[in-house]
């Protein structure tokens, strides 16, 4: 009988303290073993790792567990601040026909690597790579412990969680504090869509539109009129991220997103608070895990 794999590729803010190539790693998730395996060279020394598991009776099952890893490791990455990047979904090598042919003589399947979630086969599958890595820092236990700090959670995430998600893993490499404060406030933005302005709003603009004194310059006007169209179109963006606190956690951490969004226009615009942003990206941080977990949790209830 046939069965399949799934691998992730995928790699960490953090380093792995092991000079293993592989580990099995037992989680919440998985019902056989999982293969923390080095990509070349050593866990210690791997730049980027694969999560693998075979075993699976159909190419849907081994996709849907996968999957799930994928977002309790994205999830794991935001609770546990240590950040997860799983790439763009890129083949990252590629062989040609010949060396695939001489291969599968030797009875074995070699296989291009894709980043993120790959399902195939259980057919003595092979990835060829090299590549190198530096000092290593923390256990392999704490792979699993990303899947399982979030496994409640990982059934599925809607498209914008999930960029929330990358964005705030993304925010946890080595980058500058100011490049850290735009993305975590980046991934709030993505977590709160822009609806409909409403009816009372709607008439609003209508009235400001009739008060437009009728000697006035046709570019002005035209100018002024786009101006109330665009703002009529959908709600603001601070209409969103305060109806979102709202309706998830509460008034008070409304307003202190509210304060650094300001302080993030404020930096855009005028290049205010450069250098010296370090605590609004931290506090940054503790609003847009708080929402995003907020918000994972209202919608899988």
């Amino acid at each position: 009988m046939t069965t399949f794999c799934f691998r992730l590729l995928f790699h960490l803010e953090m380093t792995i303290a092991s000079n293993q190539k592989e580990v099995e790693l037992q989680t919440k998730l998985c019902p056989y073993p999982l293969k923390l395996k080095a990509r070349a060279g050593t866990l210690g020394t791997s730049w980027w790792l694969a999560l693998e598991s075979c075993g699976h009776t159909s190419r849907e099952e081994a996709h849907k567990l996968g999957g799930c890893i994928l977002n309790a490791m994205l999830l794991g990455g935001v609770v546990r601040r240590s950040g997860v990047d799983f790439g763009f979904g890129r083949t990252r090598t590629q062989f040609s026909d010949d060396i695939k042919k001489k291969m599968a003589e030797t009875g074995a399947t070699l296989r291009e690597e894709v980043e993120g979630l790959d399902v195939y086969e259980d057919l003595n599958t092979f990835f060829l790579v090299a590549e190198g890595r530096a000092t290593a820092h923390k256990s392999p236990q704490d792979v699993r412990d990303l899947i399982d700090v979030a496994a409640d959670h990982a059934r599925s995430l809607t498209e914008r969680q999930r960029i929330a998600a990358e964005l705030l893993n993304d925010s946890l490499f080595q980058i500058s504090s100011d490049a850290s404060f735009l993305l975590r406030i980046s991934a709030v933005e993505a977590l709160c869509p822009q609806g409909a302005v409403s009816a009372e709003y709607l008439a609003l603009a209508q009235t400001l539109r009739s008060a437009i004194p009728s000697g006035t310059l046709k570019e002005h006007r035209n100018a002024i009129e786009q101006t109330l169209k665009r703002e009529t179109a959908r709600q603001s963006v601070r209409s969103a991220y305060m109806s979102k606190f709202r309706q998830l956690l509460n008034d008070n951490k409304a307003g202190e997103f509210d304060e650094l969004y300001k302080l993030r226009s404020k930096f855009l615009h005028d290049g205010f608070g450069r250098g010296n942003l370090l605590i609004s990206a931290n506090a940054a941080m503790d609003l847009a895990q708080e929402l995003l977990l907020a918000d994972v949790r209202s919608a899988q209830a």
